[in-house]
């Protein structure tokens, strides 16, 4: 499906790199956002602000490779839009409609990469947490998972096209490669653990200060990342721009050190820290 999307973008854009650099650029900022009207609509924050777009950027800046334009970017899209309808299982007015939308979205990515449907393990996981066991919502969910594969498959047949199938690629686990590693990279990754570790810090923190739904949010957030972890492990091994799926989470939990009221002095830190982890990774 991306190979259908890709060739659509060639048309339009031909072989210009700056258009596709644009398009890239466009899409990272629009998910900072999107990613910010999450937080705000769910209340995962105690204050409110543009802290987790700031993160979403301040990530993948650090990482050049995660601004080009591939299909793991088109992915967290969907990823993150499944994620907004699972936030809102515990308080939807019309829950099953929310977990019939959940599902479908969820299974989008799948429909790109068969290492999606990983995706789906946090949606059973989230339904089991956020809602009290009842057949029909399941049943509901399960009928919204599977909803595009059906249309997906129907398509293929009315149009002959049914060898796509045989294109998908089978799953593997894979090693995770980085680029040629220097001392320097190391000293990068150091910072980048450091202001994960001063966000699980701030989480702890904070948590005690919410509710029990946002506490429980919160572990939808750490499935979440736990998970796409995972796929990671699912997918192409010169795929390095996969990391963008974990992104989202980690930078909700990188998020927390920028919001302790008691000691601003440890938010302050970590915020200059994290400009200066940005300046060092743009000078190698």
């Amino acid at each position: 499906m991306f190979d259908l999307i890709l060739g659509c973008l060639k048309i339009l854009f031909g072989k210009s790199a700056i258009s596709f650099s644009f398009l890239s650029v466009s899409l990272l900022i629009a998910q900072s956002y999107y990613l910010n009207f999450i937080v705000s609509k769910h209340k995962l924050f105690v204050l409110k602000g543009f802290l987790p777009a700031f993160s979403f950027l301040l990530l993948t800046s650090l990482f050049p490779s995660l601004n080009y334009f591939n299909e793991q970017l088109i992915l967290n899209f969907f990823v993150l839009a499944a994620f907004e309808k699972i936030l809102g299982f515990s308080h939807s007015s019309n829950s099953r409609t929310e977990i019939f939308n959940a599902g479908f979205l969820m299974t989008i990515p799948f429909l790109f990469q068969l290492s999606g449907f990983g995706f789906w393990v946090l949606f059973f996981v989230s339904l089991a947490l956020l809602r009290p066991f009842h057949l029909a919502e399941w049943v509901v969910g399960i009928i919204g998972l599977f909803t595009p594969i059906y249309f997906f498959v129907c398509s293929l047949f009315l149009f002959n096209k049914m060898e796509v199938l045989h294109q998908f690629p089978l799953l593997s686990f894979n090693y995770l490669q980085s680029a040629d590693f220097k001392r320097f990279h190391f000293g990068l990754l150091l910072g980048f653990f450091l202001l994960i570790a001063f966000g699980l810090f701030a989480l702890l923190q904070n948590l005690p200060k919410v509710t029990i739904y946002v506490r429980r949010s919160w572990l939808i957030v750490v499935s979440y990342c736990m998970l796409a972890i995972g796929i990671l492990f699912l997918i192409t091994p010169t795929a390095n721009q996969g990391w963008i799926l974990v992104l989202p989470p980690l930078c909700l939990i990188i998020s927390q050190s920028f919001c302790l009221e008691k000691t601003k002095w440890f938010s302050s830190f970590t915020f200059y820290f994290s400009i200066v982890l940005f300046i060092f990774s743009q000078l190698i």
